[in-house]
């Protein structure tokens, strides 16, 4: 969102700049046919202008620095949120490793075994077996 409009006071700038130098430059030649209450109209724009430029420019800072306070807050709190992670992670290791040591010691992996029928890889063409049925791994 922030993005966004500092976008915009980019566009709006880079329309306000060219205008201000146009202005400025018609002053400077001192034309002899201007008046010179039309020459003080004309200055009279182009400090409206650099107001008008340099508002922009303090709005564009602005959101600048809003949207990097905004980008460190999400930071701190992805952080925060990632050491709470390893911590958890830290803490639940050791119970992880103990109750799969103890699952591989009462039976296997998981899914190794299913409704009683262990499979084996002792088939010449490397396919499956069931141990009941040693008919097909026979050499």
């Amino acid at each position: 969102m922030l993005g966004d409009v500092r976008r915009r006071l980019v566009e709006v700038k880079r329309f306000i700049d060219p205008e201000r130098n146009a202005l400025t430059q018609l002053v400077l030649r001192k034309l002899e046919w201007a008046e010179p209450r039309s020459m003080e109209a004309l200055v009279q724009a182009i400090q409206v202008l650099n107001g008008l430029g340099a508002g922009l420019e303090g709005l564009y800072e602005r959101a600048k620095l809003l949207q990097d306070e905004i980008a460190v807050a999400l930071s701190e709190d992805i952080n925060r949120k990632l050491l709470w992670l390893a911590i958890m992670s830290a803490l639940l290791l050791p119970a992880t490793l103990v109750t799969g040591h103890l699952r591989h010691k009462r039976g296997g992996p998981a899914g190794h075994e299913r409704s009683g029928v262990v499979l084996d890889r002792d088939r010449r063409d490397g396919g499956l077996c069931r141990r009941h049925d040693l008919s097909c791994c026979a050499s």
